[in-house]
């Protein structure tokens, strides 16, 4: 249990790292600084990474009994593929629309969000 917990709060300092490097990069503007997006990135696919082997090794331990445990994990995973898919997007300069950044100020929230619930429902099982 104790590893489980050092994954999961290197994946929460990750994920605010994530963060913190992304409105850096917003605050000096385009065009975009390279060392500080290829940090964004790298900490946020990092956090992915960590994000996913925790999942798996608390899903083995767990039990997901319901169609809400199924519903609150689908949710998480949509969200984390909508804030890769819209900073991808946003690293093009033609794509860089407001929609887009309005979904990528967004996800960051819902994905700490959303990340808190499943460690809570997984944790509660």
């Amino acid at each position: 249990m104790e590893t489980i917990f050092i994954k999961l709060i290197t994946t929460a300092a990750l994920l605010v790292i994530s963060i913190l490097s992304g409105i850096w990069l917003h605050k000096k503007g385009r065009p975009l600084n390279t060392a500080i997006f290829t940090l964004h990135k790298l900490v946020a696919v990092a956090a992915i990474v960590l994000v996913i082997i925790s999942a798996v090794n608390l899903f083995s331990s767990a039990e997901i009994r319901s169609l809400v445990d199924t519903a609150i994990l689908a949710f998480s995973g949509i969200i984390y593929l909508a804030l890769v898919v819209s900073g991808m997007l946003l690293s093009f300069d033609k794509l860089s629309i407001e929609r887009i950044r309005g979904i990528h100020k967004i996800t960051p929230l819902l994905a700490l969000i959303s990340s808190a619930g499943v460690v809570f429902l997984l944790g509660s099982n």
